[in-house]
């Protein structure tokens, strides 16, 4: 029996040819499962504050993903009246949540989330419960050795990072 190997126009396998269009049509579906998802339909897109009130995080597209940014602190200096900061970095603006993939029934798996306090980073994972409450938990190792935090989804966040007003200023001038 002899075996026939077909050939794709650019000559290579057609094995090969077909492993490239299922990475662009992959490739493609994620730019518009990001590119048709409404602010506030049933994604976790858009802006979250924590029950406490004592952060708000910005959950955007990254990457394919999902990733977070710190864009409010209730209380953004030290009492020696310096900005709080995290090795250096200023905690407005930082990213504290990555590479979260979407998955049926309004869960996002595969993320990691970087708790400033701790300067740890720890697996995570979201789920709305309502289009304007999430869960989000961050464990180490399984799930069960974790903690859920609530956040409630915000139209606007009560001000602004000190650092976001400085690099806007900067932008202007």
């Amino acid at each position: 029996m002899r075996f026939v190997q077909y050939r794709s126009v650019s000559g290579r396998p057609a094995r090969a040819a077909s492993r490239v269009a299922l990475l662009a049509r992959r490739a493609i579906a994620a730019g518009l499962m990001f590119a048709v998802w409404p602010a506030h339909a049933v994604t976790p897109l858009g802006l979250w504050i924590n029950e406490k009130q004592t952060v708000a995080v910005h959950l955007a597209p990254c990457e394919a993903r999902l990733c977070g940014r710190i864009v409010w602190l209730a209380k953004p200096f030290r009492k020696d009246g310096t900005l709080k900061r995290d090795e250096g970095r200023p905690l407005c603006g930082l990213a504290v949540m990555h590479g979260f993939a979407p998955v049926e029934g309004g869960a996002w798996l595969e993320g990691s989330i970087y708790d400033p306090a701790s300067s740890s980073t720890y697996s995570g994972r979201m789920r709305l419960t309502d289009p304007d409450t999430l869960e989000v938990r961050g464990y180490a190792l399984v799930s069960v050795l974790g903690r859920t935090v609530i956040w409630h989804r915000v139209a606007d966040v009560p001000g602004t990072c000190p650092v976001a007003r400085l690099h806007t200023a900067r932008q202007l001038s």
